[in-house]
C-alpha cells in the first residue's frame, strides 16, 4: 500500500476519534419509530364524516317524531279544476264560491260528503251568468253553467234547493233555483257524470226547467220526488170555492243513466185544501226529503 493511502486513513481515524469524542449521555435520546406525513385528505376524513352522520340524524328527527309519525307530511298534488270551459270568470267565481259552501251532498256517489255551491256573476251575458259547482271528497272541481233559458237577473244569486237522489243510484243530484222568477222557483236539474255535472231537461216542461214551487194560491205549481226515486211533477187547481183543491200528478221514473227518465204515470185527486201539504209532499219545504239521504 502505497504512504498516500496511509495519510488518508490516518486522517479518516483522527475525524473519527474527534467526534467520538463529542457524543456525551445529554446529547442521546429514546429511539423513536420514523414519522411518516400522512396524506391531509386522511386527517379531515373523520371530521367530515362525522358530521354527515350528525346531519343525516338531524335530517331524520325533523321529518318523523318520537311516535314514528311524520310532523310533516307531504304536498298534495295541485287541486284540479274542471268547467264548461265557455266562460272567462268561471273557474274562479266557483272556486271562491266552494271555498265558503256549507251545503254538503254525495254527488259522485263514492260514499263521502261533497262540497255543492252555485255561483253567480252579475255583470256577465246570460251565458255566463250562473254556475253550478262540486268539490269532490279528493279535491277536485267540477263546474257548469246554467242554460240561458232561465238564469238570475243582475243582483239575483243561483241557489241549491234541493239534493234528491233520483233513481236512489247512490248520487245526489242538484236542483238549482235560477231566481228566474220572482213569485216561483224555477230550476234546472243537474246530475254527476264521467265527465262531471251535466243538466238534465225535466221532461214536459218548457225549455227543461221546472218550477219546485209557485203558480200562486189558486194554481200552486210544485214538484219533488218520491221514496223510490221517482221524479213528480203536479199542478193544484182550485175546486169547491177554494175549499178544495184538484191535484194533477205526473210521476217519472228514473230508467236509465245518466238520469234518463220513462213514461210518467199520471194521477188525479181531490183533496182538502188545508191537506195538501201533508198528502203530497211536493207542496211540503221537504218536498226532496223522500228520496233524499240523511
Amino acid at each position: 500500500m502505497s504512504r498516500s493511502s496511509n495519510e488518508i486513513e490516518d486522517r479518516l481515524r483522527r475525524a473519527l476519534a474527534a467526534r467520538a469524542e463529542q457524543v456525551t449521555p445529554a446529547s442521546l435520546r429514546p429511539a423513536e419509530p420514523p414519522q411518516v406525513k400522512r396524506p391531509r385528505w386522511i386527517v379531515w376524513g373523520a371530521p367530515i364524516l362525522a358530521a354527515a352522520a350528525v346531519l343525516a340524524v338531524l335530517g331524520v328527527m325533523s321529518v318523523v317524531d318520537f311516535g314514528g309519525q311524520e310532523t310533516t307530511p307531504p304536498a298534495s298534488p295541485p287541486t284540479a279544476v274542471h268547467t264548461s270551459g265557455t266562460c272567462e270568470r268561471e273557474e274562479a267565481l266557483i272556486t271562491r264560491a266552494l271555498d265558503n259552501s256549507r251545503v254538503t251532498a254525495d254527488v259522485d256517489g263514492d260514499g263521502a260528503a261533497d262540497l255543492v255551491a252555485t255561483a253567480t256573476d252579475d255583470t256577465a251575458a246570460p251565458n255566463c251568468r250562473a254556475f253550478v259547482g262540486v268539490r269532490t271528497a279528493d279535491g277536485a272541481t267540477y263546474s257548469t253553467v246554467l242554460a240561458t233559458s232561465a238564469v238570475p237577473p243582475p243582483g239575483m244569486p243561483a241557489e241549491v234547493v234541493g239534493v234528491p237522489d233520483l233513481g236512489m243510484d247512490g248520487r245526489a243530484d242538484l236542483v238549482v233555483d235560477t231566481r228566474f222568477m220572482a213569485d216561483s222557483a224555477l230550476s234546472q236539474l243537474f246530475t254527476w257524470t264521467e265527465d262531471g255535472l251535466v243538466r238534465v231537461p225535466v221532461p214536459a216542461t218548457e225549455d227543461g226547467n221546472v218550477t219546485v214551487e209557485g203558480g200562486g194560491v189558486t194554481s200552486p205549481l210544485a214538484a219533488g220526488c218520491t221514496a223510490d226515486g221517482s221524479l213528480v211533477t203536479s199542478v193544484a187547481n182550485t175546486a169547491e170555492q177554494g175549499r178544495a183543491y184538484e191535484v194533477i200528478r205526473q210521476t217519472y221514473p228514473v230508467v236509465g243513466d245518466p238520469l234518463t227518465f220513462g213514461s210518467p204515470g199520471s194521477t188525479t185527486d181531490q183533496v182538502p185544501a188545508e191537506q195538501l201539504p201533508q198528502l203530497f209532499p211536493e207542496y211540503s219545504p221537504d218536498r226532496f226529503m223522500p228520496c233524499t239521504h240523511n
